[in-house]
């Protein structure tokens, strides 16, 4: 159950949401769990939108892009350089994760067609 579950789990939340981004990674990287989660409330939607516009609409994909982005922001907290934005180093992952799904698509179209053709010449 989130802070909300807790006596004054509701002021814990308020006094995290009024921080900016770089104290929130500061916590977090203190071990404060939900200053992780304002940030994430705070620009999930901005990410999925950017993804789901780049995959074409592609709604499930977009999702299951999101979903690693934060994740792999969260494991890799320690990386980002003090002095950056969080926002900026949040969209380079997404940017950089949206080119590995493009590739991985591409190589199994590839795939596919050569697999087609060698059914084709009956191979």
């Amino acid at each position: 159950m989130g802070a909300h579950g807790r006596d004054g789990g509701e002021d814990v939340d308020e006094q995290l949401g009024s921080l900016d981004d770089s104290a929130l990674v500061g916590r977090t990287r203190a071990g404060e769990s939900a200053a992780f989660g304002v940030l994430y409330e705070r620009h999930v939607d901005q990410v999925f939108r950017y993804l789901h516009r780049k995959t074409g609409g592609k709604q499930a994909d977009a999702e299951d892009l999101t979903h690693q982005i934060f994740t792999t922001a969260l494991v890799k907290l320690h990386d980002l350089r003090e002095g950056t934005s969080f926002k900026s180093w949040i969209f380079s992952i997404a940017w950089s994760r949206f080119i590995d799904w493009t590739r991985r698509r591409v190589h199994a179209e590839l795939v596919e067609d050569r697999e087609a053709g060698q059914q084709d010449r009956g191979g």
